[in-house]
């Protein structure tokens, strides 16, 4: 789901933040709060506008698409 995926690339920026300049950390910073932040509002979506039996199909990887 969009959620997963989003966290999923905030967390891959995480091992960047000690290899760059002040200044570059600091907009990875503010990457890394935007995507938790839109993480939220899809998980805000995904719960309000999925069926439930959707939204546990889809968690438990049966509803993914290839």
């Amino acid at each position: 789901m969009l959620h997963e995926e989003l966290l999923s690339i905030r967390e891959s920026l995480a091992p960047i933040m000690g290899r760059v300049s002040a200044d570059d950390a600091a907009i990875l910073r503010a990457c890394r709060r935007n995507l938790e932040t839109a993480a939220d509002d899809a998980l805000a979506l995904e719960t309000r506008f999925l069926p439930a039996e959707e939204l546990v199909r889809q968690m438990s990887g049966q509803g993914v698409r290839a």
